[in-house]
């Protein structure tokens, strides 16, 4: 049996275009090899890689044409926001570029020809792309209400590489309320009620879909708007706490119930002495199972309303 040769460390470790893996002396019968795989026409890479959206978008990345960046769902994907498991799986990569240029076609791509002035473009892991607020404006038409207040609320957000390896998150928004207004005064499409409506409701300082979800699911019940990840401080001003979302005036949290402290005996206790310590000094804690939300969001209000009205909270007429 021939051994097959050695491929450069860059068709490896990464997708390469034909073009470059030739200039590095791999041979047009290596590139048919088994070992690699072809995400797109011109395009190969290692076969046990090209399987995920944004794995396939840096493939395409190795021959876009200048002056064609990505858009839409694939953005989404490079920049990071929470889409729906549909989306995010989504194997087809969104490409656009500015009238007159055209973008490119392939099987596998989607193809966009955008108004010059009508988006805004940036670089997100070193790929041309739409800017968050242009790709929010442009999700508007396959998302509801309730994921594209999620998204725009990780946008004002925004990322913090640091958090994920413990240390304080500092978070850096992706971009403002008034870039998010800006994008939204250009859209003329499909969506565009929408994305007034989700303007009045996204809000910085959230740190989940999930919690997107529950403020809207309580405030669209007729319930005030909480306070979203406010420390909680004793009436010594030792921290108690920091609430998913709560009621100060009211000393109401409602935060969810999540499988850490099942899987973790340290994370179980450390549950039950936070929530007594808030219930010495004065907080109500209604816990909501991630389940419950999805299933009977009717239920998780009702539960929030009882607790409000039995702290004093009147109803507005």
């Amino acid at each position: 049996m021939t051994r097959r040769k050695s491929l450069p460390p860059q068709l490896r470790t990464g997708p390469l275009s034909v073009e470059a893996a030739r200039e590095l002396g791999v041979s047009r019968g290596r590139l048919r090899a088994s070992d690699l795989e072809m995400p797109f026409r011109g395009v190969r890479a290692p076969s046990a890689m090209v399987v995920e959206p944004l794995q396939r978008a840096q493939a395409l990345a190795t021959v876009l044409p200048p002056g064609q960046f990505f858009s839409h769902q694939t953005a989404a994907l490079i920049w990071g926001m929470p889409l729906p498991w549909s989306l995010a799986k989504d194997v087809v990569v969104h490409v656009a570029a500015f009238k007159p240029n055209r973008p490119t076609r392939r099987a596998g791509v989607v193809a966009h020809h955008l108004t010059p002035g009508t988006a805004t473009t940036r670089r997100s892991r070193g790929l041309p792309v739409t800017s968050p607020e242009t790709t929010w404006v442009q999700l508007a038409p396959v998302l509801n209400l309730y994921d594209l207040v999620a998204v725009g609320d990780f946008i004002l957000r925004g990322t913090d590489e640091l958090a994920k390896y413990g240390y304080s998150p500092a978070y850096t928004p992706l971009a403002t309320v008034a870039e998010l207004e800006s994008a939204t005064s250009l859209c003329r499409r499909a969506g565009v009620a929408k994305l007034r409506d989700a303007l009045g409701r996204v809000r910085d300082k959230v740190e989940s879909p999930r919690e997107t979800r529950l403020r809207l699911t309580l405030i669209d019940r007729g319930l005030p708007e909480p306070e979203i990840n406010s420390e909680i401080y004793s009436a010594a001003g030792k921290f108690l706490a920091r609430a998913d979302l709560s009621y100060p005036d009211f000393k109401v949290i409602v935060e969810f119930d999540g499988e850490q402290h099942r899987q973790s005996r340290y994370q179980f206790d450390r549950d039950i002495d936070r929530i007594s310590a808030l219930e010495e000094n004065g907080w109500r804690v209604i816990r909501i199972r991630e389940s419950l939300l999805r299933d009977n969001p009717g239920e998780v209000a009702r539960r929030v309303r009882v607790a409000l009205l039995q702290r004093g909270w009147t109803p507005s007429a």
